[in-house]
């Protein structure tokens, strides 16, 4: 597990286990390569035992890759719980707006409608009024 594993998980944390683990891989890797490309691991500057404990940073390194791999799938999954969850409880309140935002566009049509109603009421009004007096 890696040394954060106390810690709650964040997307933000996560990255710097990639980072802080990815580092030493990767000096690990270039240090095989170079030692490797010596016919004699003695000109390398490395003991017969060397080559060993480095390969075994490297397998260390690639499960604490394999560990961050499966937390963050399972934050992804967290994460992607939640929005499900708040996607749901918004639903009766989305159906509600959309009741509302209907009910109020029905008003707006009324309202333009009387107001209507009203100018043509006022332009009878006005031309009846001279004539009538």
């Amino acid at each position: 597990m890696t040394k954060t594993a106390t810690k709650p998980r964040t997307w933000s944390n996560i990255e710097d286990d990639f980072i802080r683990i990815s580092g030493p891989i990767l000096a690990t890797a270039d240090l095989l390569a170079e030692a490797t490309s010596f016919d004699n691991f003695e000109i390398a500057g490395l003991r017969d035992g060397t080559i060993y404990n480095i390969a075994d940073q490297c397998v260390r390194g690639i499960q604490e890759i394999q560990d961050l791999f499966f937390e963050t799938h399972a934050l992804y999954v967290q994460e992607r719980s939640k929005l499900k969850e708040i996607k749901e409880e918004a639903k009766p309140k989305m159906s509600e707006l959309e009741s509302r935002k209907i009910m109020l566009q029905r008003l707006n049509e009324h309202r333009r409608e009387l107001k209507s109603e009203i100018r043509a009421l006022k332009a009878r009004e006005a031309q009846e009024g001279p004539a009538s007096q």
